[in-house]
């Protein structure tokens, strides 16, 4: 039989795996970061996807298929960002401790970002809340994160339109 090859678009990854975690979207967040992992690319970006992958896949309750706690050991102790925020997913650091590692306002941002979604995946929404309005308030930082935490916010729209607008010929 032969095998398929489907070719990974590195620029929509960031795309897909960002929509899945403020969907809540287990299998697509899974998808995300085997695709991100399948481009090979680098732990700076790969601690992303793996630690939107965990957020998921605490808040659906559902046992880790292993990837993103694999990619989590994987990256090097080495005192760089993307080490510091795998050392927090896997709990080898507080959140008191990665908000104190943040070496400027954006990665401040990211780790107020991170803490939050933490939050929200153990069922402390008011916590994960409080951290999203401070990561979406903030000034001058053109994130990622930003952009997630305001659609995290925004209450969420039902996918199907309700039956009297689904009835309209």
């Amino acid at each position: 039989m032969a095998t398929v090859v489907v070719p990974v678009d590195v620029p929509a990854l960031p795309v897909m795996g960002s929509r899945a975690v403020v969907r809540c979207d287990l299998a697509g967040s899974r998808e995300a970061l085997r695709r991100a992992v399948s481009a090979g690319l680098g732990e700076d970006d790969l601690v992303y996807f793996a630690l939107w992958g965990r957020a998921v896949e605490r808040q659906h309750d559902a046992p880790s298929d292993g990837v993103a706690d694999r990619v989590l050991a994987s990256i090097r102790d080495d005192g760089t960002w993307a080490s510091t925020l795998a050392a927090f997913a896997l709990g080898r650091i507080k959140p008191a401790d990665l908000l104190a590692a943040a070496p400027s306002p954006s990665k401040q941002a990211e780790a107020t970002f991170y803490v939050a979604l933490d939050r929200r995946s153990h069922g402390d929404r008011a916590g994960a809340d409080a951290g999203f309005k401070q990561v979406a308030a903030g000034a001058g930082v053109d994130l990622l994160e930003a952009d997630l935490a305001r659609q995290m916010l925004t209450p969420r729209v039902p996918l199907s339109p309700p039956p009297s607008v689904a009835a309209i010929p």
